[in-house]
């Protein structure tokens, strides 16, 4: 049985979905928005900074996650590899809410589907580790 307040792999699972939820989510609210609403975009220069410091935390986060992953692989236990599951997952959640809100901004969908995949890689890259049972 785990310990109160120990993070079962259910409830890694849970969270799992519940940050991509949110992420998608946003992304329909974004999507009906702009259908609807039509808000006025970003001027071009202030548009164009933006992708820029967008595409430049996707590069450098993509790295992070690798980074993470061997960090996961080589964790102790497993709090620990479950700690790190949640650091690179909430990177991926960061940089997806990041490209959500570049598309409500300049309407340009592709950013929000490059960061949508950027948290699907760091699902991958960081799994949810598989709870150790220990050996009588």
């Amino acid at each position: 049985m785990a310990a109160k307040g120990a993070l079962t792999e259910g409830a890694l699972k849970v969270i799992r979905v519940a940050l991509l939820t949110g992420v998608l989510g946003f992304g329909i609210v974004v999507w009906y928005i702009l259908r609807t609403a039509a808000p006025e975009p970003l001027d071009e220069r202030a548009a164009r900074s933006m992708r820029i410091a967008f595409l430049a935390v996707v590069v450098l986060d993509l790295p992070l996650l690798f980074v993470l992953r061997r960090a996961h692989a080589r964790a102790a236990g497993y709090a620990s590899a479950a700690r790190l599951s949640i650091v690179g997952w909430t990177q991926g959640e960061g940089v997806a809410l990041f490209g959500a809100v570049l598309y409500l901004l300049t309407g340009r969908l592709s950013l929000y589907g490059l960061g949508v995949l950027v948290l699907l890689t760091a699902f991958v890259l960081v799994p949810v580790p598989p709870e150790r049972t220990p050996q009588p």
